[in-house]
């Protein structure tokens, strides 16, 4: 991100292809895959993809449990789905 982080998702559901989603001021979503940890190293994260809001800073993010769904909000008061 370019600047601050404002949100924090976890993906729940077992399966899915990223691990958490971060939404930022500078009006993205980006999507993270976790690595497992071994015993010599910490887990890391691989950035999986990057979702646009139309250059508003989003607030607000959730996942859908069970579903390939976030839910964002925006500085406007748009909500933005993905």
């Amino acid at each position: 991100h370019r600047g601050q982080i404002n949100a924090l998702s976890w993906n729940r559901g077992p399966g899915n292809q990223w691990d958490i989603a971060s939404a930022g001021a500078d009006g993205t979503v980006r999507l993270w895959q976790l690595s497992s940890p071994s015993q010599k190293k910490q887990p890391s994260a691989t950035q999986h993809a990057v979702l646009a809001a139309g250059g508003e800073k989003i607030w607000s993010l959730e996942s859908v449990p069970g579903e390939p769904l976030l839910i964002a909000g925006t500085e406007s008061g748009d909500v933005v789905l993905w």
